[in-house]
């Protein structure tokens, strides 16, 4: 996300730099809301990170912290799906996921919702977002299919 993220507004993004938000990244949403509670703080992370740090909906949940994450669910981890097919990457069974994180959100008290279709997408957004504005932690998880890491752009610099 760092990488391709544009800022519209002066301190309105965090991220680490690279690509991943494995194991910091809801702990990061949390106290963002809870330093600009008049924000709509968006969480969005991958379904590998999800598997590290997805339990901290319930943190959330249970202080009245009203974040939206999103959980792009691509059926793995990124790295390690990329590598299945060399020699020396990792079996499937280590680097394929699976499981439905929204059921896991709701289980832990938090509005969630599963999207399959783009068409979807903006709606249920739409219907996350409200359930923040009303005061509760939502999730909303986005099914894709498995893709390659994106080349970096050009003018990107670590």
């Amino acid at each position: 996300m760092s990488p391709f993220w544009v800022t519209t507004q002066p301190l309105n993004y965090i991220g680490m730099g690279g690509m991943a938000a494995m194991g910091w990244s809801m702990g990061a949403a949390i106290g963002a809301k809870l330093g600009r509670p008049d924000h709509l703080v968006v969480h969005l992370l991958g379904d590998a990170s999800f598997g590290m740090t997805g339990m901290e909906v319930e943190t959330a949940v249970r202080m009245g912290i009203p974040t939206l994450t999103v959980v792009v669910n691509n059926g793995g981890t990124g790295g390690g799906m990329m590598q299945m097919d060399r020699p020396t990457g990792p079996p499937p069974a280590v680097a394929q996921l699976g499981g439905n994180f929204s059921v896991v959100a709701q289980g832990l008290g938090a509005y969630s919702e599963r999207v399959e279709h783009p068409d979807n997408l903006i709606p249920a957004y739409q219907r996350a977002i409200r359930a923040t504005e009303e005061g509760q932690a939502a999730l909303v998880e986005v099914i894709i299919k498995p893709m390659r890491t994106p080349d970096l752009p050009d003018d990107w610099s670590v």
